[in-house]
């Protein structure tokens, strides 16, 4: 039973990208957590994957290792929803090519810090109602908003990066955001009164 395990956890590593992380949660469908543990703990020692901190991984040797993919895992394996914030947030949408000296997030889990190969990763728990019923979309545009602040908003740069969205799109949005405060709200109305989806909801 053990090598069967053993082999299934292998052959899905092996099917990973190289540099993927991964953590002890991702094969929660094939073994217990102190089994998976164990049989990755091997595969370390035999150099087949390598260990970032206690419970997060990495297929291969490469060399660099995005923080927003160790922030994912680390999300992953708290079981915990996570959203990019401050200038995290700006960074990743591609607002700002500045990158920030500590890579912040909110999610629906407790306040805890990490420091991985050199990055300091930081989970706040979020302040936003509703925030669990958002789609990914919906609080990564909360969380730009407010990284932003009240006045500061750029509505013609975030107009041209949110332009993909579909009339329906913005109409769920809309309905996700209603509990946010007010400000938020009316700023996403604004974001999209080019859309007559938007225009009848006002």
């Amino acid at each position: 039973m053990k090598h069967g395990i053993r082999k299934k956890i292998v052959e899905r590593i092996s099917s990973l990208d190289d540099g993927c992380v991964f953590v002890v949660g991702d094969f929660s469908d094939i073994a217990e957590s102190k089994t998976a543990s164990k049989t990755l703990a091997r595969l370390c020692e035999e150099k087949s994957i390598e260990k970032l901190m206690r419970g997060v991984y990495r297929k291969s040797t490469v060399e660099k290792v995005e923080p927003d993919t160790i922030a994912k895992a680390l999300a992953r394996e708290n079981a915990w929803k996570s959203i990019p914030c401050g200038k995290t947030a700006l960074h990743l949408s591609g607002l700002t090519k500045e990158k920030p000296s500590i890579w912040t997030y909110v999610s629906d889990g407790t306040y805890r810090t990490y420091s991985v190969m050199g990055y300091n990763i930081s989970f706040s728990h979020t302040t936003v109602r509703g925030f669990n019923m958002m789609s990914e979309k919906t609080a990564m545009i909360v969380e730009i908003l407010r990284a932003y602040g009240e006045n500061a908003i750029p509505y013609s740069k975030l107009k041209s990066l949110f332009s993909y969205l579909k009339p329906s799109e913005i109409a769920e949005i809309l309905s996700e955001t209603k509990n946010c405060p007010k400000w938020i709200y009316l700023a996403i109305k604004k974001l999209f009164m080019h859309q007559n989806t938007v225009e009848e909801q006002i």
